[in-house]
C-alpha cells in the first residue's frame, strides 16, 4: 500500500534565507544577512532589538534611539565581501567607520531623506525575515509533524 506523504513545509529559517540574496538598496546588491553578519553587526553596536522602551517609540513614530546607527550597520555589513565581514568582529570600531563613511556617500544619514527612507524599508525588512525565522520554532525530532501515517490530522 502506498502512502501519501504531503509536501513538506518550507521552514521560515529557510525562507529567509533564501529571499535574503535578493535583498538590493538602489542599484546595490547586497549579501546575505548571514550568521557571520549577524555577529558582526552586533559587534559592530546593532541595538536591535534590545531597545528599551524603543518599540513602545517606534510604534508611535517609526524611530527609536539608535535607529539611524543600526541601519548604518545592518545595511553596511551586508555590503561588505567575507573577509571584510571577519575583519568587522576583530575591529568592529573600524568596521562602523567605513559603514558610516558608505552611508555618507548614499546619503543614508539625514534621516529624512529618500536614501534613509529607502535604507530604513530594507532595514525592516531584513530584520522582519529574521525574527521569523527565529519565531517559529523547528521540529528537532527530525520528523515532520505534517506527516502522520494514521490519517489523522
Amino acid at each position: 500500500m502506498k502512502t501519501k506523504t504531503k509536501p513538506k513545509r518550507e521552514r521560515p529559517a529557510d525562507k529567509a534565507f533564501q529571499e535574503s540574496p535578493n535583498h538590493v538598496l538602489g542599484d546595490l546588491k547586497l549579501q546575505p544577512y548571514s550568521p557571520s553578519r549577524i555577529v558582526a553587526a552586533q559587534a559592530m553596536g546593532l541595538k536591535y532589538p534590545n531597545v528599551p522602551k524603543g518599540f513602545e517609540q517606534y510604534s508611535q513614530n517609526g524611530t527609536y534611539p539608535g535607529l539611524l546607527r543600526d541601519v548604518i550597520v545592518v545595511l553596511g555589513v551586508c555590503t561588505m565581501h567575507d573577509a571584510a565581514v571577519e575583519k568587522a568582529q576583530l575591529d568592529p570600531d573600524e568596521a562602523y567607520q567605513n559603514a558610516q563613511k558608505w552611508a555618507h556617500s548614499k546619503g543614508i544619514l539625514s534621516m529624512g531623506s529618500k536614501a534613509f527612507l529607502e535604507a530604513k524599508g530594507m532595514f525592516e525588512k531584513i530584520m522582519v525575515e529574521i525574527y521569523n525565522s527565529q519565531s517559529e520554532p523547528e521540529n528537532r525530532s527530525g520528523a515532520d509533524d505534517d506527516d502522520d501515517e494514521s490519517g489523522n490530522e
